[in-house]
């Protein structure tokens, strides 16, 4: 049986990556019927990157568990995302993300995105995505939690303003930071991690500002809509929630009013970790990678 966190659903995800690396899924408690997809496709469990991965990172970046009750006992789900090797020992490095869903007794439910190009231009994915964010981990002061749907209220805030270019909407402190394939993409005066040649052709406006300032210089619309969201999983100990989604690019379109910096059309699916405190977005860690436009999740 698979018991609660603390005693179980983070460390099943650690047993996730340790069997993925060994390619041996009979490690793992799957139930009959259970179904993975890798990348928004449904494969065959053995298949896909349980044919190529070739080692894993000692911890995750971050974790996020809910837990729920049922006949079975304790279920839930449990997501995080870490550096993993693949192709052998010359291979290259790729950032996975991974999220179960337990019945109490096996794993129903496997979502994985794989994000295989390291961010912004770069050559290497950053370091600090070899390491647990130490924020997103610490517990909050109870006057500073709110509900599961205070969460979620928050995150879709956010979800919106993005979307519709409003940064009224968003709920964000001034000094959030924004985590995004392990670069910090607010609040980065100094473009730290980006590559000179991203930096000097535009990339993503106004690296020094801060997340709702950044809205408010329309430096984000060429995002046509942020859709099929799921909130898979929230802690409201240490505020946080996890949505899965898909950021719509159409790409440069003719009379569009202005240039995007999105050449084709194309989808990102994107996982990103919310951390709230006191009613105000303080954290934002994501991971995401660009998909056929108009690309469906699987789920």
């Amino acid at each position: 049986m698979i018991t609660a966190r603390g005693g179980g659903l983070e460390e099943l995800l650690g047993e996730y990556y340790a069997a993925l690396a060994a390619g041996d899924p009979g490690r793992l408690p799957l139930a009959a019927d259970v179904t993975l997809t890798e990348n928004g496709q449904r494969i065959a469990i053995g298949t896909g990157l349980w044919a190529t991965a070739a080692g894993v990172a000692g911890s995750r970046v971050v974790t996020v568990s809910e837990e729920a009750y049922g006949p079975g006992g304790t279920a839930g789900s449990v997501a995080g995302w870490g550096m993993i090797t693949e192709g052998g020992a010359d291979g290259a490095n790729a950032l996975l993300g991974v999220r179960l869903k337990t019945t109490g007794k096996a794993i129903s439910e496997i979502e994985t995105l794989v994000v295989r190009r390291a961010p912004f231009g770069r050559t290497t994915f950053p370091e600090r995505l070899l390491e647990p964010s130490a924020a997103m981990a610490q517990i909050l002061k109870l006057a500073d939690r709110g509900t599961r749907e205070d969460l979620i209220q928050a995150a879709n805030g956010y979800l919106d303003g993005v979307s519709r270019d409003d940064a009224d909407l968003i709920p964000a402190a001034d000094d959030c930071v924004r985590i995004e394939n392990g670069l910090q993409t607010v609040l980065n005066p100094d473009a730290e991690g980006f590559p000179e040649t991203f930096v000097s052709s535009g990339g993503l406006g106004g690296l020094g500002l801060g997340v709702r300032a950044q809205i408010r210089t329309l430096a984000f619309r060429y995002i046509e809509d942020i859709r099929d969201r799921r909130f898979v999983a929230a802690d409201t100990e240490r505020g946080l929630v996890l949505v899965c989604c898909f950021f719509d690019h159409p790409g440069k379109v003719r009379d569009a009013g202005f240039d995007s910096p999105i050449a084709a059309p194309n989808s990102m699916l994107i996982w990103e970790l919310f951390k709230v405190a006191g009613g105000l977005i303080r954290r934002i860690e994501a991971i995401g990678a660009a998909f056929p436009y108009g690309m469906r999740a699987g789920w």
